[in-house]
């Protein structure tokens, strides 16, 4: 006899507040004043001066690469690398080092650098210290 009870006092408490927050909002619509006449300016008045917007603050740009798998940043080791940044040196040694880049469909290093395989990542790092020079994305050889 309890089920059946507050099944349903909680219907009808639903349903009172469904009801109330309709009309509150049609209440608030109606109450919005409407005006329908044109401004009237007088001939002697100068027209207002019309204020320009202030411009909105610039966001930082983004970086635009001409290949779309190309990435500014990098996870792996539990950290986010950005390219500037020192790689952890075991990912320097020849363990990760890429020799045969044209089969991954990577471009060519530069001189002094070299391809690595970091956070499911393909990294360009200098050879001296590790610096992150470009980052493709490990989808590059399912192209």
């Amino acid at each position: 006899m309890r089920k059946p009870l507050v099944l349903v006092s909680s219907l009808i408490l639903m349903s009172v507040s469904l009801l109330s927050g309709c009309s509150s909002s049609t209440k608030q619509a109606s109450e919005a004043p409407v005006t329908t006449e044109a401004p009237v300016s007088d001939a002697n008045q100068p027209a207002p001066e019309v204020v320009a917007p202030a411009p909105a603050p610039a966001a930082e740009p983004e970086t635009k690469f001409a290949d779309p798998l190309e990435k500014s940043s990098v996870f792996g080791d539990f950290r986010h690398y950005k390219i500037g940044d020192i790689i952890p040196a075991l990912y320097r040694t020849q363990t990760y080092n890429i020799s045969k880049w044209q089969l991954r469909k990577i471009p060519a290093p530069s001189a002094g650098s070299h391809w690595t395989y970091f956070g499911g990542d393909y990294v360009l790092i200098s050879d001296e210290d590790g610096k992150i020079l470009r980052i493709f994305s490990g989808e590059i050889i399912y192209r």
